[in-house]
């Protein structure tokens, strides 16, 4: 556990919505390997305001055109991405207390495993907590 990331989770309930959180404080977007392909959480808010909407999946972009790639449909609420060592598959963290539509649930947070070249997912790891606490995000890399 990280107390500096507790609190951040913490300010962020309190202070702002989920999708802002999203923005602000969880990796929404993450660079591959070799620098070819961009990938980003979607969100399926209107306004930056609105706490609901969830998430439309993982975007994927070629990082020279930034023209789309490919889409990954969501299975959770996503909040936060990353790598594993060697970039082979993305990590996508789900929010607790709420599905991919972003509609209250019971759920708890959530990863889901996608392979980083075609997008399959190769696991969930579902309920890694409970849906009033305990949320999944990944460090920012430099």
């Amino acid at each position: 556990n990280d107390p500096l990331a507790d609190a951040a989770h913490a300010l962020a309930r309190w202070l702002a919505p989920s999708v802002e959180a999203k923005v602000y404080l969880s990796p929404s977007l993450v660079l591959s390997a070799d620098g070819s392909r961009l990938y980003a959480i979607g969100t399926a808010a209107t306004d930056p305001l609105t706490p609901a909407g969830g998430s439309t999946g993982v975007w994927v972009f070629d990082s020279t055109t930034l023209g789309v790639v490919d889409h990954w449909a969501p299975d959770a609420d996503y909040v936060s991405l990353s790598f594993n060592h060697d970039g082979s598959v993305l990590l996508a963290a789900g929010m607790p207390g709420s599905d991919a539509a972003g509609t209250q649930s019971d759920q708890g947070p959530s990863v889901t495993i996608y392979d980083a070249a075609t997008g399959a997912i190769r696991a969930v790891a579902g309920e890694v907590g409970t849906a009033s606490g305990g949320w999944v995000t990944f460090p920012t890399t430099p």
